[in-house]
């Protein structure tokens, strides 16, 4: 799975502060921030996410199939997790992002998977952009058979066509036709294989 590469590039990069948007469930903060701490005493992890402002309408219009989740049910996961892993601190952020994503976030990680319109990664990406590593999924390519989702409404195709960006090597199908990969930026950002571990 593509997820993978996430912890590459936080072994590889070490970040201390993480922000995420559509930490969903909680999982991929906590094996994110698992990670990073192997490398730093303290992490601090910030994660944005509709939770129970999700409905059939936003699923539609983001492209999103993944069930919703609560925010308190999230929180609950994320604190059995710190009490693992004293080091580890977090914040949620309830609501849509182009009303909760204002004025700059300090992280030197940024994972962005929220909403899959064009009009929601570009605004994340650009509320993000000057973080050190910016991460972002769901760039769209042609499956086997020709097909692809949208790209002039979804993903991040539009979004990375003119900014310096590595599209990373596993990619994954997509329910509905299409593979989906990420991107890296700054391209130089993802170790080379001798530097994995």
């Amino acid at each position: 799975m593509r997820y993978r590469h996430l912890l590459e590039l936080i072994n590889f990069h070490k970040p201390k502060r993480l922000v995420e948007i559509g930490c969903w469930n909680g999982l991929r903060a906590m094996e994110m921030a698992a990670q990073a701490l192997k490398h730093n005493k303290e992490v601090h992890y910030i994660g944005f996410d509709l939770f129970e402002e999700a409905t059939a309408e936003t699923d539609a219009r983001e492209l999103n199939v993944k069930a919703h989740c609560s925010l308190e049910g999230v929180t609950q996961r994320l604190k059995a997790f710190q009490e693992q892993m004293p080091g580890f601190t977090f914040e949620l952020v309830k609501g849509d992002t182009k009303i909760t994503l204002r004025g700059p976030i300090e992280a030197d990680f940024a994972f962005i998977d929220g909403g899959h319109s064009v009009e929601t990664f570009k605004h994340d990406f650009e509320m993000l952009r000057h973080i050190k590593i910016v991460v972002l999924d769901d760039f769209y390519e042609v499956d086997a058979i020709g097909r692809i989702p949208d790209i002039t409404k979804y993903g991040i195709n539009a979004v990375v066509k003119d900014v310096p960006h590595l599209l990373l090597p596993q990619g994954d199908p997509v329910r509905g036709g299409g593979i989906v990969r990420m991107a890296v930026i700054p391209p130089n950002a993802f170790p080379s294989q001798q530097q994995l571990v």
